[in-house]
């Protein structure tokens, strides 16, 4: 009994002796660069002489689930500080999750925007005892943008029920569970920023677990009113604490006696995520290039790509389904309501007289 509990005596002090001597010092994971042999390359601090170990590392999300897992075949360590450049690491076992974040991952090798912890544990190949653990948080903002688009910043709009729109640059699957996004709106005071509105005021408007870029003002919701200015702002939400935001931008609604001011949109050769709304039914832009502003040919589609076409068939012409009225130099204005044109998203198509195409995305309400 006494030579047994000899020999677990003295390997207990051998196991806290490497334990003390064997250390993960940090990890160079990258987050644009996410892969089972990113997980494995810790710096190791071996106060020992030359040992074999085995690395197992996992990425785990907010939701405490593993997203990725790996683990090393075994690897000899030196005295020193031993890092994936002088040590020869190779992948025994990857697994990823099952969640369309894992997928992502996998896919993209990039690391979603949210809050995630690499765990690191040194094993040693020996007695497969753990020598050492090491974690370490991981906020991930590289590859997320979140903007808004419309109604722009200090707009002023004609309707009680705008869209609001925005957008991110991943996809809403890859959320975690008690990630969401959220929409906010408020009434701000005289002198208030957006940004200070969005801080201090009650909220007026709230729109939870968002999963599409364009909102409708509710019919039912607090009622928008004439000369008032209202903050908005999209939020990213992990466990109700928010971990990134859009711009706070303002909007004012019309009074009904004020004269309206067309706002004249300009042309682009590509289309972006921005968008025009048409006021009254009426899309104004301004088109002006280098060599003329003559406009050759101009066609409107729908979200289909179906070309929108006259009420009366006999207002179109082959080259000209649309009537275009210049309201000055560069200037221009085109009634939709002489068209079987739906509410929903447009493109306008403009070619110059050498075939130049100049691009214009915008939104038709109800």
């Amino acid at each position: 009994m006494k030579k047994i509990l000899c020999t677990l005596t003295t390997a207990f002090l051998v196991a806290s002796l490497v334990s003390a001597q064997v250390s993960v010092i940090n990890s160079p994971f990258q987050t644009f660069n996410v892969t089972p042999n990113s997980l494995i390359q810790a710096s190791i601090m071996n106060a020992s002489g030359e040992q074999q170990i085995v690395l197992e590392s996992k990425l785990i999300n907010v939701a405490n689930e593993v997203v990725l897992s790996a683990r090393s075949i075994p690897f000899a360590i030196h005295n020193g500080v031993n890092t994936s450049a002088n040590s020869s690491r190779q992948i025994e076992r990857v697994e990823y999750g099952n969640s369309s974040q894992a997928s992502y991952i996998k896919t993209s090798h990039l690391l979603p925007s949210g809050r995630f912890k690499l765990c690191i544990v040194v094993i040693s190949a020996t007695t497969s005892e753990v020598i050492d653990d090491f974690c370490d948080e991981i906020e991930s903002d590289l590859s997320q943008f979140l903007f808004l688009v419309s109604p722009f910043d200090k707009d002023t709009i004609a309707t009680t029920q705008p869209l609001l729109a925005w957008t991110h640059s991943e996809p809403f699957n890859v959320l975690s569970q008690g990630e969401s996004y959220r929409m906010i709106l408020v009434e701000l005071k005289n002198d208030q920023t957006a940004e200070e509105g969005i801080v201090t005021n009650p909220t007026y408007f709230l729109k939870n677990n968002l999963l599409s870029h364009q909102v409708v003002y509710p019919i039912d919701a607090n009622k928008l009113e004439a000369d008032k200015r209202y903050g908005w702002q999209v939020q990213k939400i992990a466990n109700d604490i928010v971990i990134n935001k859009s711009e706070a931008w303002e909007f004012t609604l019309a009074s009904k006696n004020k004269k309206f001011t067309p706002k004249y949109a300009t042309l682009n050769k590509k289309l972006s995520s921005g968008f025009y709304t048409a006021y009254d039914n009426k899309v104004y832009f301004r088109f002006v290039e280098n060599y003329s502003s003559n406009i050759a040919k101009a066609i409107i589609y729908d979200e289909k790509r179906a070309v929108i076409r006259p009420k009366l068939k006999s207002e179109a012409t082959s080259s000209q389904p649309i009537a275009i009225k210049n309201n000055g130099t560069n200037l221009f204005e085109i009634d939709l309501n002489s068209l079987n044109i739906q509410s929903g998203f447009h493109t306008l198509e403009i070619k110059n007289e050498k075939g130049e195409l100049f691009l214009l995305k915008f939104l038709v309400q109800e």
